[in-house]
């Protein structure tokens, strides 16, 4: 299984959901069919609003 983690911290350019948001879709709309993939971000807001699929995770206290 492809598992792709990213980060989001301090809402990079005003902009930082959206991004996690447009990288999730295009990494979901280019894998291969029939592969298993899991998508994760690291935030420090993690009451933001990403997309179904998208699996949050508080970023750990020491990179804040």
């Amino acid at each position: 299984m492809l598992r792709i983690v990213t980060v989001n911290w301090r809402d990079y350019e005003k902009r930082g959901v959206e991004y996690v948001n447009i990288l999730h879709d295009m990494c979901r709309r280019n894998l291969a069919h029939g592969m298993e993939g899991a998508f994760e971000v690291f935030t420090d807001d993690p009451s933001a609003t990403y997309s179904d699929g998208i699996t949050v995770r508080d970023l750990p206290a020491h990179l804040v």
